[in-house]
């Protein structure tokens, strides 16, 4: 009766393991993306508007699926620059923002039937986001300037998306990745205690080859 039994269970759990494991491989992508940049500039601990600028980019990809439901990728994120005006204390702001990210994320993947495929990413990105700005003090000219912040440090992300396979081993996806950075003076103005805070949502539109 056992072997019977395993004659029965043997050959579908080998085709459950072989389902599983059929959408194994390398995989790369690239995308055209919109990048949603919201900044905000702390002065001596007072916090400006919220600068609301957006810029297109790119982001391209190459990643391993270990099986169906899970794979590791590591990811070039172009956010494009953005310029942009704010008042805060008195002063008059213009900005200058251009930054990007080099990132490894885990992938886990939802099946949808035979086309479609939800997912969501968990990483940690290595960021450059330089942010330029210039003030001008209208009551007290010698107080106007200009400084430069940056942030070149690690920064979590984590987005979802969803893909359909148009071919079997081509699909375009469209994904929504949340990044956020923070920086500070880079100049000789430290007197002035400045800090920034930035966040950027990124949606990309892409294709992605599998191999």
């Amino acid at each position: 009766m056992k072997k019977v039994l395993t004659a029965l269970i043997l050959p579908v759990t080998l085709a459950s393991s072989a389902a599983v494991l059929a959408d194994s491989g390398f995989y790369a992508s690239g995308a055209v993306s919109y990048a949603d940049h919201t900044a905000s500039i702390k002065e001596n601990g007072i916090h400006s508007d919220d600068l609301e600028e957006a810029a297109t980019g790119y982001n391209i990809t190459a990643g391993y699926q270990f099986n169906t439901f899970f794979g590791l990728e590591a990811s070039y994120y172009d956010f494009g620059s953005v310029d942009g005006k704010q008042t805060a204390n008195g002063r008059n702001y213009k900005s200058s923002s251009d930054s990007s990210a080099f990132g490894v994320a885990a992938v886990g993947t939802l099946p949808l039937g035979e086309s479609w495929k939800l997912y969501g990413k968990l990483g940690a990105a290595q960021s450059r986001n330089n942010l330029k700005v210039a003030w001008e003090d209208h009551e007290n000219p010698d107080e106007s300037g200009s400084t430069t912040l940056e942030d070149n440090g690690f920064t979590p992300y984590y987005g979802a998306g969803v893909s359909y396979a148009v071919v079997p081993n081509a699909e375009i996806y469209l994904e929504a990745m949340q990044f956020a950075y923070s920086g500070e003076d880079n100049s000789d103005h430290q007197e002035q205690n400045t800090e920034f805070d930035s966040d950027v949502l990124n949606t990309s539109l892409g294709i992605r080859l599998r191999f």
